[in-house]
């Protein structure tokens, strides 16, 4: 009788379990200004479902290890390193398939037959799928202080429902952070505003500041901004608590310098742009001084305009490099 009860309460244990664990993520959509908007039902946005700004209870760290940084780590090799909170703002505009159209297409990171969709993975996923699995790998070397997490950005086009992956970083989490990102990240689409990308990496700093974790942010762009208001973005940047790095991405590795001549005549002649003295911000008299102070953005974010470029295909290995750990000491509990 006494072994029947046991199997019961395990029965419950486990069912209860496997509820929470399906509702740990719930679809999300986000406007350009950071609200949460309905979830379209084929896409899969992922959330986690405490409340932002707060610590997120789902994530279980090992060893007791508590969110707010309370409690003990069981310190055996003398050695841990925090959990990594990884931001991943990620350009997906038009021009990751137009630039430099030849045959099926062969844009920035993005080969297409229909001329709108990508028709294989791109690089970019591929670096965050690498970058997923380091993190995974490096937390399992070492003792982790707290649950690693990443998440996905997509910062264009302007105006466009923002669309994004926040997940626990672990192998039961790997086909479902490859999936998400792929039905994103492969319909590029619209502008470059990079002033969306500060909202949003803002936003994330607030949800994820009371974990005592890394926090690391990456920003990926094949272009240079096309914001309104230079001015404002720019001021946005520097009041993050966390920088953005910042990695200007085109097949041919050309310079910041030398992409600044072919933006400063599509701003002024192509839509929506044109006429530009209806999209630029009512601050600026004049053409030049707008373009000015726009250019100049990628490289106050510390982008150095003589150095090549990166290509796509090197993202995967530049991003696994971001996240490799810095290992701190701890004291060994078990001897006291």
């Amino acid at each position: 009788m006494q072994t029947i009860f046991v199997l019961l309460i395990t029965a419950q244990i486990l069912a209860l379990a496997a509820c929470q664990q399906r509702a740990q993520f719930s679809g999300q959509t986000q406007s350009k200004n950071g609200s949460n908007l309905p979830t379209q039902s084929n896409t899969p946005k992922l959330q986690p479902k405490a409340d932002e700004g707060s610590n997120n209870s789902m994530l279980k760290p090992p060893n007791g290890k508590s969110l707010d940084g309370e409690g003990s780590i069981d310190c055996k090799e003398g050695q841990f390193i925090p959990g990594l909170d990884l931001l991943i703002l990620v350009d997906n505009s038009r021009s990751m398939i137009r630039m430099g159209l030849e045959g099926e297409g062969s844009g920035t990171d993005c080969r297409t037959k229909n001329g709108t969709t990508c028709s294989e993975k791109t690089y970019r996923e591929k670096a965050m799928e690498k970058a997923f699995r380091s993190i995974i790998k490096r937390d399992s070397q070492y003792l982790v202080e707290t649950n690693s997490t990443i998440e996905v950005n997509v910062f264009t086009p302007s105006g466009a429902d923002i669309q994004s992956a926040y997940l626990e970083v672990n192998e039961e989490n790997m086909e479902i952070f490859e999936e998400s990102i792929a039905e994103f990240l492969r319909k590029p689409k619209g502008d470059t505003p990079y002033l969306t990308a500060a909202n949003l990496a803002e936003k994330w700093i607030i949800k994820n500041q009371n974990r005592p974790t890394e926090k690391k942010i990456i920003m990926i762009s094949d272009g240079l901004p096309t914001d309104p208001n230079p001015k404002e973005t720019l001021d946005k940047f520097q009041s993050l608590a966390y920088s953005p790095k910042l990695y200007i991405v085109n097949k041919d590795n050309r310079t910041l310098n030398a992409l600044i001549g072919p933006h400063k005549f599509n701003m002024k002649n192509l839509a929506p742009y044109n006429p530009l003295n209806q999209w630029r911000d009512a601050k600026y008299q004049d053409d030049n001084s707008y373009l000015s102070e726009l250019i100049s953005i990628p490289k106050k974010l510390g982008v150095n305009p003589e150095a090549p470029a990166i290509t796509a295909n090197q993202l995967p290995e530049i991003i696994t490099e971001e996240v490799q750990p810095t290992t701190r000491s701890c004291q060994n509990t078990a001897s006291q």
